[in-house]
């Protein structure tokens, strides 16, 4: 059994799609396509990726933080911010592979359509 949503709540693609939302006065109303056009698409995409390159120096800062945060609570200075920056550096290099490997397929996927058209 599929649960009605409301209108502004309805997550299926066909639905977005197909759905516009209107602003202005009747004379000047101007289309914004939930799909994902034009300048709210690449709004999205580039929200999308600062995201994840802060998610990228969090990995990195938090690790370190919190080894001289220990350090310093129980006397063991430098070994467990060495102990961070080494876990910080290998999930920050993790995070970036795997950003590198979502703009390669982007940009694979890019290629893919252009020489279809």
């Amino acid at each position: 059994m599929k649960t009605r949503l409301p209108v502004a709540l309805t997550t299926d693609r066909a639905s977005l799609d197909s759905r516009r939302f209107h602003g202005g006065p009747e004379g000047s109303r101007e289309d914004c396509d939930l799909s994902g056009s034009g300048r709210q698409r690449s709004i999205a995409i580039a929200m999308r990726y600062a995201n994840q390159v802060s998610s990228l120096a969090f990995e990195l800062v938090i690790p370190i933080g919190g080894g001289m945060w220990l350090d310093r609570r129980y006397g063991t200075s430098p070994w467990l911010m060495i102990a961070g920056v080494l876990i910080g550096s290998a999930l920050a290099a993790l995070g970036l592979r795997r950003l590198m490997n979502e703009l390669d397929r982007n940009r694979q996927k890019s290629r893919g359509q252009d020489r279809s058209l």
